[in-house]
């Protein structure tokens, strides 16, 4: 068995499940999700990748215990109770140390618990088509979303993403993540111009009145939310619909780009992904052939 912690949001929620796929199913095991967080320690998002069609199995309390403190761990609380010295347990977490990939991570075996963010496509790459069909909604979309699809896939629509939310808000997110301001979406847009033939742009912001007001497309713009009022998992799909992409730094976006197996589409990136860090500590965050600017 492979337990994988589920923290974050819907897009972080992602890579900690596709890293635990690829292990499990390399192992021939079964992966199981710990979302004990949500309800103690990280109150302020929620479960949602329920909301796609994975294979869902939650851990125990006790499957979480074995894989944390040994194979015994209600003999071991006794012992420890005579031997104060013994060790805390022969526990398999393993804490991600950094977001570089680390390839020795692949050779984890049966038992571990994972604990990290795992955002590297190379953590999954084997199990790439499992998950594209796995990262579909589990509910057909709404008739708003089924129209917005049918117009993005008759033209070179483009995904557009504005991710603000916490990253201004709440100091603490702001000095890690940065946000991407007007002069970013103006060198994509600068950057794509000559490369796409009347592209349309399909806006995703959390911050949609901002988006209207700064970003200057001098193309047909949709902006999604004026819409309909789109549930993450149904946002996620329409991303993917689109043929081009330009995301923000958010694993949202990021997965939105990723679940478009166009081998044409054109993906833009910043590149720098983290406020606080350099861009090398981020770069296998980017697949080959997404361009960073």
């Amino acid at each position: 068995m492979i337990i994988v912690q589920i923290i974050g949001g819907l897009g972080n929620q992602m890579f900690q499940y596709a890293f635990g796929r690829r292990l499990a199913d390399g192992l021939g095991v079964r992966l199981k999700l710990d979302v004990t967080p949500f309800a103690t320690v990280y109150d302020k998002r929620r479960y949602v990748l329920g909301g796609l069609r994975i294979e869902e199995d939650f851990a125990s309390a006790h499957d979480i215990d074995v894989a944390l403190n040994g194979r015994f761990p209600a003999a071991r609380s006794r012992l420890r109770r005579v031997l104060p010295s013994l060790p805390s347990g022969s526990g398999r977490l393993v804490h991600e140390e950094g977001f570089r990939f680390d390839s020795p991570m692949l050779e984890l075996r049966d038992g571990a618990y994972l604990e990290g963010y795992w955002q590297s496509e190379r953590y999954f790459d084997a199990v790439a088509d499992r998950l594209r069909v796995e990262f579909m909604p589990r509910t057909p979309p709404s008739a708003a979303a089924a129209e917005l699809a049918r117009q993005m896939g008759r033209g070179e629509s483009v995904s557009l993403h504005v991710r603000r939310g916490d990253y201004v808000s709440e100091p603490e997110v702001a000095r890690i993540h940065q946000v991407c301001d007007e002069t970013y979406y103006a060198r994509c847009l600068e950057y794509l111009a000559p490369r796409l033939h009347d592209p349309h742009f399909y806006v995703f912001s959390d911050e949609p009145d901002w988006a209207r007001e700064h970003l200057h497309v001098p193309f047909p713009t949709t902006i999604v939310a004026d819409h309909y009022a789109a549930t993450e998992v149904e946002d996620l799909w329409l991303m993917a619909q689109c043929r081009h992409h330009v995301i923000a730094n958010s694993s949202f976006s990021w997965w939105g780009a990723w679940l478009d197996a166009r081998p044409s589409k054109i993906v833009v990136m910043p590149r720098r992904w983290f406020n606080d860090r350099e861009p090398e500590h981020s770069a296998d965050i980017r697949p080959p052939g997404w361009v960073a600017l």
